[in-house]
Order: C-alpha cells, then structure tokens, then sequence
C-alpha cells in the first residue's frame, strides 16, 4: 500500500513539474530593465524613470508581455532524465534531494500588459494602464522531496520536517495610475497607485507539519504527525467544475497596492535611484475556501491508507489525507499580502551621456525568506534610434546570470526585447529562464532629444 501510496505522489508531482516548465517557457525580466531609460516600462520598476518620450502608447496585448521562471532545485535536466533504450522521460528527485538545499523555491512570474497610455504634462510624465498578472510561489524543504519521491518508509525513527511547505498564488488584473515628478533639479519622485482586481488565489496562512514514522510491526507503521495547517483559497475550481464567466467577472475580490521611487542626480555623471513596489493586499470576498486542521496532533496506523479498487486514486489521496489529518473546510473573508520588493540602483554617466555603467540591488521578501539579487550593468545608446544594455546578475543558488536588452525605434514605433539570462535558450538546463518584449507607438520630446541631435 505505503509502494501504491509512492507511486501516485510521484505522478502527481511529475504532472506538477512539467506543467510548471511548460509556463516558464513563455519568459520576465525583473532586473534588466531598471535603469533602461530608452524603454518607458522601466519606470515598472522605478515610478521615477521617465523616457525621452512626449507620448507613449502601448499595443494592446503586446506594450509589455514578461514571464519568468526561477527554480533553485535545479534545471529541468537535472529532475527529468530519459530512461534507458528510449527517448521517454522520468521524473528523478534524487539529484533534487542530494543537493541538500534546506529549503528550495519555484518562482513563475507572468505579466502582460492590456492597455498602457503615457504623456509628459510639463516637466512631469503621467501614465495609465491595465496590466494581467499572474505570481506563483512555492517553498519546498529538501524533507518534502524526500516524501514525495522515496515515501516514509525509508525515514524510519527521525522525523521529516515540512514546516517550510508554502504555495502561494495570485491571479489579477491590475489597474495602474502613475506620476513621475521632479522636485527639484536633482531630485524626480515617482508615484503608482492600483487597484487590482482579483481571479483566484492561494495564501498558505500556517503550516507547522511535521511527519514521523514508526515501525509497529514488520508489515504496519505507526505516523505520528504535528499539524497545524492553515491555507486561504479562492476562484479555484470545486467540485463543480470551472465557470471561466464566473471567473473573469469577480469585482467583489478588490485590493489596493502602490509603488514608490525616487531618482537622485548628484552630478550629471552619477544618479542614485531607489524603489518599492507591491506594497499593499487584495481583500477575497468571493468563491473562497479555507482548509484548517481541527487538531494539532495524530497517531494513526498506515493500514488506515486504503486505495484499493479506487478508480481515481488522485482523488483518493485528497479525500484520505483530508479524513487522516481531520481538516475541515469553510469559507470565510480574507486578505493576501503581495511580495514587496525594493530595489538601489547606481549609475555612472560618461561625459556625452551615450554610456552608462551601473549597479543594481534587488530584494523580494517573502513569509520568512527574503530574495536578494545583485546585477552590473552596461548600457549604451548608438543612436535616436537604437541603444543596448548587458548585465550580469548574481542570484543565490544560480550565480551566473548574463542579460541583454535592446530597443528600436524607428518614428512612430519603438519595439524592445530582453532577458535577465540569455542562456536561457538552453532552457532545460537553466535555473532561470525568461525573455521578455514590447511594442509602442513612440513620440519623442524634442526638447529632450535637442541635446542628442548633435551625436547622430
């Protein structure tokens, strides 16, 4: 039974991993972008930023399309191998769990811009836009692989601690109004408020679980478990299937975030800049559901595990772990935070402005992990019409990051692309991969561009 048990986790979590990969494939950049000033969506990341641009207007669907994935386990090749004789693929969690990492995390980031409008009022640059977003989190600790993928059996006697398992989903349209404005001749603060409008979301409130196993008898073990579990839901599917009108139309799940920045010229040769962003919740009133534990500890005998002539064992699983571990189910009014980020950034102008050399911190901080990153950069504008930048940026547990962005801009048009990590075209063997696009319709200020005119 504890084999039968074994063997369907393992497919559960295969159909998990692929399905995770598959979103990656589509790219973000999260750190390329800041300090790009020939693309107005930096200002994403820092509300200060302000382009050369008099108008901005974003194809629709396509002003700003970014998804990324970051995975610390390792690379798809390192947890799906191809067995041998064939070219078939097998989930294989051993590298995973020999790596001994004491916690791993899965990031998926997609962010597509709906509608996006910019115009500069003076000296200041306001902008408007309806933006999709979609964040998935999880925190896996090494214990959870070694369950999943050896089951309890082997860990006879010590106990397997999953206290650090944390999934965390949203699903959102965001509502986004923004002002970049100077203050002084030194100083630009930038301002974006939003209103977001919820789809679903999974907000893992508590999870102090910890499993043990004894051997009872030669065929029977005896599971003791400290539980005390707590995860907020919300749009997902029921029993009753998907309703995507249903879905698409919830106005009653609404959360309020901003984003603040702050752009400071010491000399023209160096600026200094500063970040936060994500800073507030969603509030889900709508198609929510709560599963709570009722007690804190268990004691049951694996013979309680029964799967036999069960037609669908997935369900089976749930339905038995649910009765084992006594959680209830209810719908109640709750809020989810969003991840905050900060960001510091340096930057070293030459004496024509055409090159800049700069440094970038980012940190994203999560329920008990913060995520720091650090990138160099370099960009150059050629021309009015085309300018580049390369980075590298250092991650924990992926320290070789390599990125490239590029913008075009032939009047009225501009289109952008970049990546935090051009390897990624190797995507099965990276830990991050991600690339991202734009499209706008462009109107330079002239008064901006005067002083490049001499250059091109």
């Amino acid at each position: 039974m504890l084999h039968y048990l074994k063997n369907r986790l393992k497919e559960i979590f295969s159909i998990l991993i692929f399905s995770l990969f598959f979103i990656s494939a589509q790219g973000q950049g999260n750190y390329i972008l800041y300090g790009f000033r020939d693309v107005q969506q930096g200002n994403y990341l820092n509300p200060a930023f302000t382009s050369k641009a008099k108008i901005v207007i974003g194809f629709p669907g396509l002003s700003n399309l970014d998804v990324s994935y970051f995975n610390t386990a390792g690379t798809f090749s390192d947890i799906v191998t191809t067995q041998n004789g064939n070219d078939s693929l097998k989930l294989d969690l051993s590298k995973v769990i020999s790596q001994a990492h004491p916690v791993d995390h899965v990031n998926v980031s997609v962010n597509q811009d709906l509608l996006y409008v910019g115009v500069r009022v003076g000296q200041s640059f306001l902008s408007f836009g309806v933006k999709q977003r979609f964040l998935f989190r999880a925190f896996l600790p090494n214990d959870f692989f070694k369950l999943v993928w050896n089951g309890n059996s082997p860990y006879v006697g010590p106990p397997l601690d999953l206290k650090a398992t944390i999934v965390n989903e949203d699903h959102f349209i965001d509502y986004h109004l923004g002002a970049s404005i100077p203050v002084s001749k030194a100083v630009t603060v930038g301002l974006r408020v939003h209103i977001l409008q919820g789809f679903s979301n999974i907000h893992t409130v508590n999870n102090l679980l910890q499993v043990t196993t004894l051997n009872s008898s030669q065929q029977n073990f005896d599971i003791v478990a400290s539980t005390d579990v707590e995860v907020n839901t919300a749009g997902l599917p029921d029993s009753t299937g998907f309703d995507a009108g249903t879905y698409l139309n919830s106005f009653k799940n609404l959360g309020f975030t901003f984003d603040l920045g702050i752009d400071f010229e010491v000399t023209k040769q160096l600026k200094f800049s500063a970040s936060l962003l994500d800073f507030g919740s969603i509030s889900f009133k709508e198609n929510t559901k709560t599963y709570k534990s009722k007690v804190d500890n268990l004691h049951f005998n694996s013979d309680q595990i029964d799967f036999a002539n069960n037609d669908d064992p997935a369900k089976a699983i749930g339905d038995t772990l649910k009765e084992i571990f006594n959680i209830s189910d209810f719908s109640q009014n709750y809020k989810s935070k969003l991840p905050v980020r900060v960001m510091f950034g340096g930057e070293y102008y030459s004496k024509d402005q055409r090159n800049r050399a700069s440094i970038l911190f980012s940190g994203r901080f999560y329920p008990g992990y913060f995520e720091p990153a650090v990138s160099l950069a370099f960009d150059r504008t050629i021309s009015k019409h085309f300018s580049f930048k390369v980075s590298y940026t250092y991650i924990k547990y992926d320290p070789i990051n390599v990125g490239l962005a590029f913008a075009l801009n032939v009047k009225p048009f501009q289109f952008y692309m970049y990546t935090d990590n051009i390897l990624g075209a190797s995507w099965n063997k990276q830990r991050l991969v991600q690339v991202g696009f734009g499209l706008n319709i462009r109107i330079p200020d002239k008064k901006k561009l005067k002083t490049d005119s001499s250059n091109d």
